[in-house]
């Protein structure tokens, strides 16, 4: 369905979807010159107890990243959500340990079946994912240059935000950085 290193886009507005399809460009890395930024939990942080405080830093410095990102075009401010970031750490966790990327997770759900799963209970929600990118900016500088995504980002309507990543297997020669964030509004 997709080609390319930023995913696909869903987003629901009171019952009607919308699909866009990207063609932007898979990231030309290799896997093995490519070392996650100390900024990145490894997949083993995220899942420790003593790693929570790295993985709050992490969000938060994604949350920081998106807000100055959507005031410099004009759009509030979002707030981080539980039940969001439960909803986009399990589909990178997904993503990575059965390397794709792609909005239909492994189990056949999608993002409004995720966001209802961890108990989110939205009026409006969008989904970007990503594979590859070694760093927050990296990440947000390609969703920003491709227009499905930036739409997604820098949409007023959305004003809550969960945030996921996991590491896992490359594909091909994109490295196995997964990421995903997903936005929405109760």
């Amino acid at each position: 369905m997709k080609k390319n290193g930023l995913g696909l886009i869903r987003r629901q507005w009171a019952g009607l979807a919308v699909v866009a399809v990207l063609a932007g460009p898979l990231l030309a890395c290799t896997a093995s010159a490519v070392v996650p930024p100390a900024s990145l939990p490894a997949r083993s942080t995220v899942l420790s107890a003593t790693g929570v405080a790295a993985v709050d830093h992490f969000r938060r410095n994604m949350l920081e990243s998106l807000n100055r990102v959507r005031t410099a075009n004009g759009a509030g401010t979002l707030r981080l959500n539980r039940a969001l970031d439960d909803a986009a750490q399990a589909h990178a966790e997904d993503m990575a340990r059965h390397g794709f990327m792609a909005h239909v997770g492994s189990d056949g759900s999608g993002p409004a079946e995720r966001l209802t799963q961890a108990g989110y209970r939205f009026w409006a929600y969008g989904e970007n994912v990503a594979q590859g990118q070694t760093s927050i900016d990296q990440v947000i500088s390609d969703w920003m240059n491709s227009p499905s995504h930036r739409d997604n980002m820098l949409d007023p309507g959305l004003d809550e935000l969960g945030v996921g990543y996991a590491e896992g297997p490359a594909r091909g020669n994109v490295p196995g950085f997964y990421w995903a964030i997903e936005l929405g509004r109760r």
